[in-house]
């Protein structure tokens, strides 16, 4: 057996205001440029720590959101995120430019 000294200590439970919920999404606000998106057609979302993400419980963040009819908008001081039903329609306002949630350099 692991020594309990060993065992990382994390807290995976987000700020729930920094938790939104839009149709099969929930999506944490982890900073003003960092999100975490999950899809469930159950409804039914992980509360597990990542080997990316161990801490969830940040500060809440500040942001607007506004909802259009085939999107969602969250706004926070750096970025827009947009979310679409088909997550690979969704990006990111950054700088005036919209990048695509591809996956590319993300946490891993």
């Amino acid at each position: 057996m692991l020594h309990t000294h060993l065992i990382a200590k994390t807290h995976p439970t987000a700020n729930p205001q920094n938790i939104l919920f839009w149709h099969n999404y929930r999506i944490t606000i982890l900073d003003d440029r960092l999100f975490r998106i999950e899809n469930s057609t159950s409804h039914h979302f992980v509360d597990q720590a990542t080997t990316s993400v161990w801490f969830r419980d940040m500060p809440p963040v500040d942001y607007t959101t506004m909802e259009k009819e085939d999107s969602f908008h969250i706004i926070t001081s750096k970025v827009t995120l947009v979310v679409h039903d088909c997550l690979a329609d969704s990006y990111v306002v950054l700088n005036g430019q919209n990048i695509p949630l591809d996956n590319t350099a993300n946490l891993g």
